[in-house]
């Protein structure tokens, strides 16, 4: 704790190196060797998902999802909630106060205060890096919802990420008001020079993923999103949960 005078406490600087060097749960040499692809895998469930659809799961601690672009880019939105106790959501706020603007592999992925720690941790992404002022895994952008689409073309009658999350996640007992600020993967955003957000087409190609390992017990709901982020061809993804070999290591 940093006091001031006569006791008084003064609060740390910003310090994203400090915040990131938290760990989770599970062990660092557990994400590098599942990164490696060193711990044996076996597949528990294989979906595709359409376009414009979403589709909800339980991803238990230890355990990996991939997901993967499996016709070209497509955008997909991520919510992800505790388990055992849905107030603690993701926050993409937390997470990029961390780690940035966007994921990238290494990092994790953090739930919001009170709660504030690691959730999951994004283990592997094949995505080509650009080195421009894009990047991609976004976590700036706000899913679309029907308000939103009404906003600017007078319809809300339309798919949207919102709905789709709300419907993967319903069974878990997760309302529509719990659905949150998403992670946007393989979505390419910036900043301009108004210092606003923008997108372009995402760069991912065919056959391109993702890898996250739970660091809790989570619930998961993914949109494959129907906005104009995902370009002009709206694709299908597919969803691989894994059950890593060895289970959750011994703490």
């Amino acid at each position: 704790m940093t006091s001031g005078r006569d006791g008084e406490f003064t609060p740390p600087r910003y310090d994203p190196e400090r915040l990131n060097s938290k760990t989770g749960s599970l062990p660092d040499d557990y994400y590098e060797r599942v990164r490696r692809g060193a711990i044996d895998r076996k597949p528990i469930l294989e979906q595709i998902v359409r376009p414009r659809t979403g589709f909800g799961f339980a991803l238990k601690q230890g355990n990996l999802v991939r997901i993967t672009c499996i016709e070209g880019p497509q955008v997909v939105d991520l919510n992800a909630f505790n388990m055992h106790d849905t107030r603690e959501a993701l926050s993409c706020a937390r997470t990029r106060m961390v780690n940035g603007l966007h994921l990238k592999e290494g990092d994790y992925i953090w739930s919001k205060p009170p709660y504030a720690r690691p959730m999951m941790k994004l283990v592997r992404d094949t995505v080509e890096k650009t080195g421009g002022k894009l990047h991609t895994h976004d976590l700036t952008f706000s899913q679309c919802d029907r308000e939103y689409y009404k906003l600017l073309t007078g319809r809300g009658d339309v798919p949207s990420c919102h709905d789709n999350l709300h419907s993967a996640v319903a069974e878990y007992g997760i309302t529509t008001d719990m659905v949150h600020d998403p992670v946007n993967l393989f979505m390419y955003t910036g900043l301009n020079e108004e210092n606003r957000m923008y997108y372009e087409d995402p760069v991912a190609r065919q056959g391109d993923y993702v890898e996250i390992v739970a660091d809790m017990d989570c619930i998961i709901g993914i949109s494959v999103c129907p906005g104009n982020s995902s370009g002009k061809i709206k694709r299908p993804i597919a969803i691989q949960l894994f059950e890593l070999d060895g289970g959750v290591p011994a703490s």
